[in-house]
């Protein structure tokens, strides 16, 4: 499969997730042949996070939203060159009970919140900061979520706390 293709068939994939998490309201729809230990139709894992100002926040908090969860880090070249298009999902689809959650992994949270507040990225021709929250996470979480060959890792999680996707490596829609 060439690049053209992956990239194409990354974008059907989150396309569709999306669709099914935002219409579905309770009923436990899934999909995803891409996946792996926790995730299609299993419950989230009743995890925290800390905030970058250094506040306790639960996924559990964000139930009744579909929640994009994205691991990554500052010092992942892939996981940087997603993120316009993270910040374009989040201004498309804030407004339908959907938000992206940006979980910082191996990185020092000084550094993550430098870079969330300060480095703006090109979308379009404007220039945005991350409009998303972002947390930080610890490596516990990597077997938590039935581990990761990598960066970027991405979940969609449905409003009633279900993960529904994961998809490995960059998104580009």
């Amino acid at each position: 499969m060439g690049p053209a293709q992956t990239k194409q068939r990354k974008s059907l994939w989150l396309n569709a997730a999306l669709v099914l998490a935002l219409l579905s309201v309770s009923s436990g729809c899934g999909t995803s042949n891409r996946a792996s230990h926790n995730t299609a139709d299993s419950v989230a894992p009743p995890v925290s996070f800390q905030t970058l100002d250094g506040h306790a926040v639960r996924l559990a908090d964000y139930r009744g939203k579909v929640v994009l969860l994205n691991f990554w880090g500052t010092w992942c070249g892939a996981c940087r060159a997603e993120i316009p298009e993270l910040i374009d999902l989040q201004q498309r689809y804030q407004a339908k009970g959907f938000t992206v959650l940006g979980v910082a992994m191996r990185d020092q949270q000084s550094a993550v919140a430098s870079f969330a507040s300060q480095r703006q990225f090109d979308l379009g021709g404007r220039t945005l900061a991350m409009n998303y929250p972002v947390v930080m996470g610890n490596l516990s979480l990597e077997g938590t979520f039935g581990g990761f060959f990598g960066y970027p890792d991405t979940f969609i999680i449905s409003r009633d706390g279900k993960i529904v996707a994961k998809g490995m490596g960059v998104i580009d829609e």
